[in-house]
């Protein structure tokens, strides 16, 4: 019988295990080198990406044309061999007159010719118009009244205006027109001789350059102080074709 194998009932060397506590501070090691591996893979990840965003961002040229440098400037030497860049010079300003601050009188209308209405700015009344004779002027005062009709300015003294039914072209008529009462608000047009408005606008003040066929308008619309009627002053030019 081999010497080496331990006889019947001879008692064996016992068997040692690890320490549990040596087995958990392995495992936690571990644990801790996989965590740190991890980390520092996506900490590198993190940084190339950032400098690939950088490399982009200073790469790409402004939109709508193609990267610019700045400009060199020249450079001096002083006594002391240092050298000096020198700074750019400011642009030069220039000053561009604001559209508001216009006078009126140039944002006043010409006018157009027959048939057209609009409201103030108003033009001024010519002291000569091209191809035309002015032969009179008159200034009437009628009063209009909410919800009425289409109410047809006076001619001179209080008259029926001299528009006719034919000869269109024999005549011209500059008109300026002021509702006294500020706060109300009429529509102003022509009439032809049956009647048939044309062209209309909405306002306290306005101007008309109306052939021979047509009668200036108004009606009433209402006023925001309450009162359901007003005067109206109405300033008419009357022309001639020129000799």
């Amino acid at each position: 019988m081999d010497s080496d194998v331990p006889e019947h009932g001879e008692p064996q060397p016992a068997r040692h295990d690890p320490d549990p506590r040596t087995r958990t501070i392995w495992i936690l090691g571990t644990a801790v080198v996989v965590l740190a591996g991890v980390l520092i893979v996506v900490l590198s990840l993190f940084l190339l990406r950032s400098r690939d965003a950088d490399s982009e961002a200073t790469s790409t040229p402004p939109a709508g044309g193609e990267a610019t440098s700045a400009p060199t400037l020249p450079s001096t030497t002083d006594s002391a061999g240092e050298v000096t860049r020198q700074s750019a010079p400011p642009p030069p300003t220039t000053s561009v007159p604001a559209e508001e601050d216009a006078p009126p009188e140039r944002n006043r209308p010409e006018w157009p010719g027959p048939n057209f209405v609009g409201l103030t700015p108003s033009p001024e009344f010519p002291t000569s118009l091209p191809q035309w004779t002015m032969t009179r002027s008159w200034t009437v005062l009628p009063r209009y009244f909410d919800d009425s009709p289409w109410t047809e300015a006076s001619g001179p003294d209080y008259g029926a205006f001299p528009a006719t039914m034919n000869g269109c072209d024999s005549s011209r008529f500059l008109v300026r027109w002021r509702a006294v009462n500020d706060t109300s608000r009429l529509v102003a047009t022509y009439v032809d001789a049956v009647g048939t408005p044309g062209m209309q606008v909405t306002g306290n003040a306005g101007w008309m350059d109306l052939d021979q066929c047509h009668t200036p308008a108004f009606r009433l619309l209402g006023a925001t102080d309450g009162s359901t009627l007003t005067d109206v002053t109405i300033a008419v030019q009357q022309y001639m074709p020129a000799p």
